[in-house]
C-alpha cells in the first residue's frame, strides 16, 4: 500500500518537463516589470499545477475572481482583455493549457454574470 502511494505521488505531483524554465527577460526596467507582473498574474490565475480547490485557497486568485464578479459595466471585459493580452503577447508562443483554461473560464463567467445573475435580479424585481 505504501509503495502504491509513493508511485501515485511521483506520477501525480511530477512537474511537467520545462516547468522550471526561466521566463522571458526584457531590456529596460519597464519591460522587466511587465514580465514580472505577467508572471505573477498568470501563475495565480491560470496555474498549471492547481485544481479549482487549490485555487480557492490562494488569496490572490480569490481577489482576481472577486473582481470578475463585481457588476460594474466594463470591468470584467477589461480584466479578461488584460489576461488575454498577457497570454498572447509574449516572446514565446502562447501556452495551450493557459489559453484553453482562459476560454473556459471566460465563457463560464459570462454565463454566470450575464445570464444567471441577471435572471435572479429580474426575478426579484417581479416580487
Amino acid at each position: 500500500e505504501h509503495e502504491v502511494e509513493i508511485a501515485l505521488e511521483t506520477v501525480v505531483y511530477q512537474p511537467p518537463d520545462g516547468a522550471h524554465v526561466p521566463g522571458p527577460e526584457g531590456e529596460g526596467r519597464l519591460l522587466v516589470a511587465w514580465y514580472r507582473f505577467r508572471a505573477l498574474v498568470l501563475s495565480h490565475y491560470l496555474p498549471y499545477n492547481k485544481s479549482i480547490y487549490g485555487k480557492f485557497k490562494d488569496p490572490v486568485y480569490l481577489l482576481m475572481y472577486g473582481v470578475t464578479l463585481i457588476p460594474v459595466h466594463g470591468l470584467r471585459i477589461v480584466f479578461f482583455s488584460l489576461i488575454l493580452v498577457m497570454i498572447l503577447k509574449s516572446p514565446e508562443p502562447p501556452d495551450e493549457h493557459q489559453l484553453i483554461s482562459f476560454i473556459l473560464i471566460f465563457k463560464g463567467m459570462q454565463f454566470l454574470t450575464q445570464g444567471f445573475l441577471y435572471m435572479g435580479k429580474a426575478s426579484v424585481s417581479y416580487l
